[in-house]
């Protein structure tokens, strides 16, 4: 289930960084640069947790960048994006991982 959990938040930051060459470039979206570089930072922390074998208790497990998604930066939910949908499953991979 790791290995799994591993590569979705691999697939997650490959995506944050093309995203953020994207903003860099100029070109628009729904994420901003400041939102995917905490998403990126966000996903080494809880890389670097798992690969040392201290995952939190299952209460505090999320990411808070998920949270931030829709509460904070208002980012659409009736239309989401590859970035959305992925940090939604990812989320709840995360709080569910054993």
């Amino acid at each position: 289930m790791y290995d799994e959990f591993i590569l979705s938040v691999e697939k997650l930051k490959a995506l944050c960084i093309k995203e953020l060459y994207e903003r860099k470039a100029g070109n628009s979206g729904e994420s901003s640069i400041n939102q995917l570089e905490q998403i990126i930072k966000e996903s080494d922390e809880i890389l670097l947790k798992i690969s040392m074998g201290d995952i939190p208790p299952k209460s505090n497990r999320f990411f808070n960048s998920f949270a931030h998604a829709f509460k904070v930066w208002g980012w659409n939910m009736k239309n989401p994006t590859e970035l959305y949908i992925l940090l939604c499953q990812i989320n709840s991979a995360y709080e569910n991982l054993e």
